[in-house]
């Protein structure tokens, strides 16, 4: 399996780096937690910037001369060279309410684009894997590490789809729910229409961790098809 990451580096120091950051979340999801909005329905708590500093310190101490847009530090994608893209806590909400489905993100992208990207589930132990022209991995809580591929189903009615919408809910307001429908008419999207209706909003899993724990789902969508 591939080690290397295009531009220099190494896989293992990312993905032990964010084990450490999901031990800190795991440590803290039962205390006490300051939780604060920084936008409409958008929460920031204190362990997104505990874990955020604990990652942002490492990759700098790994990769000096890289960049680093961060969820909650903020900083730009540069005009030329590599850039680490860091979600410290994916799924504040979910562990603001202690719900198990959250994670911890930092994918590497260079003027080429997406190099390498490493997503951790604490709750789950598992961490998921891609670096560019080496495929995605698996590593279970075990240690073992397994390659994924793609499904072979071919009929939408036959196949395990994971849905998510932006987070700026007011998009829902221009049409995404009516294209969802549109693209693969599930008798579901009746019932999240009817319920967004009745509630005024609608919510998914919360965390991009729910589309990698469906068992590797055939197709992901994100108000477009994406994979």
């Amino acid at each position: 399996m591939p080690l290397d990451i295009d531009g220099g580096g190494h896989r293992e120091p990312i993905i032990e780096l964010l084990g450490e950051a999901g031990a800190l979340l795991l440590e803290r999801l039962a205390q006490p937690r300051s939780i604060e909005k920084k936008g409409f329905r958008d929460l920031v708590t204190d362990a997104d910037y505990c874990s955020e500093n604990l990652i942002l310190s490492r990759i700098r101490q790994l990769h000096p001369d890289d960049g680093i847009l961060s969820e909650e530090a903020g900083g730009a994608l540069p005009s030329t060279g590599r850039c680490w893209i860091v979600d410290p806590l994916d799924g504040t909400t979910n562990y603001s309410h202690r719900h198990p489905l959250f994670s911890v993100s930092a994918a590497l992208v260079d003027d080429l684009g997406p190099c390498a990207a490493v997503t951790h589930a604490p709750v789950l132990g598992t961490t998921w894997y891609a670096l560019r022209d080496g495929g995605a991995w698996s590593i279970d809580p075990a240690g073992d590490i397994e390659r994924l591929t793609l499904g072979s189903g071919t009929d939408l009615g036959e196949c395990l789809l994971a849905t998510g919408f932006s987070y700026q809910r007011k998009e829902l307001d221009h049409g995404a729910l009516e294209v969802f429908e549109k693209k693969f008419a599930v008798e579901v999207v009746h019932v999240w229409t009817w319920l967004s209706l009745l509630q005024g909003s609608f919510r998914d899993s919360g965390s991009s961790i729910w589309h990698l724990t469906m068992s590797q789902p055939e197709l992901c969508w994100y108000g477009r098809p994406v994979a």
